[in-house]
């Protein structure tokens, strides 16, 4: 019998999220330097599957969305949410304070629902 060595290529150990717990994303910049300062104000919010000390993966509806109520801002704009690899953001998962951190992979689990990882810059 063959003895089969098994690697782990994960830097560090994965956490379950905590119920209820969800992920609110700022806007994209293409640059670090191009992020939001000062208060944070969420664009986007996804579902939390894993976190880990140095980022996480999460499940977000992609498309066209209104960002406010029809109520709150009748005259606002419809805009097209789609996360793609390199984008920057500020980002809070669950409880945390806002993180910086950019877009490293995406997977598309059907149309308009995509999984996406995050690496934590800070």
């Amino acid at each position: 019998m063959e003895d089969r060595v098994v690697l782990n290529r994960r830097r560090h150990i994965r956490f379950s999220p905590e119920l209820l717990d969800i992920a609110i994303v700022g806007e994209p910049s293409e640059s670090l330097d191009g992020l939001e300062t000062g208060e944070f104000s969420g664009r986007n919010a996804g579902l939390i599957l894993e976190e880990s000390y140095s980022g996480c993966s999460l499940l977000f509806k992609e498309g066209r969305h209104l960002k406010r109520r029809p109520e709150e801002d009748p005259d606002q704009e419809v805009t097209d949410t789609r996360f793609e690899i390199g984008q920057y953001y500020r980002l809070q998962v669950g409880r945390l304070a806002p993180l910086r951190c950019v877009v490293r992979w995406r997977k598309e689990m059907e149309p308009g629902i995509a999984k996406i990882g995050f690496e934590f810059l800070e």
